[in-house]
């Protein structure tokens, strides 16, 4: 059965999402830190380096 095009962008967001969250707790263990302490633009480049696609966000 062949998917929708909304269940390949829906499968995207929610794969990029996990990726996400594993670096951040990755920074956030390795700095010692809350997740929410976690400097957003670190997480963004980090994310980058590793070729996530992040629509619409600024490169700082």
């Amino acid at each position: 059965m062949a998917r929708s095009e909304g269940e390949r962008i829906l499968q995207s967001h929610c794969m990029v999402m996990g990726q996400g969250v594993g670096i951040c707790a990755a920074l956030a263990l390795a700095a010692g830190v809350e997740l929410a302490a976690v400097d957003i633009r670190r997480l963004q480049a980090q994310l980058r380096r590793d070729g996530a696609y992040l629509e619409q966000v600024p490169a700082s």
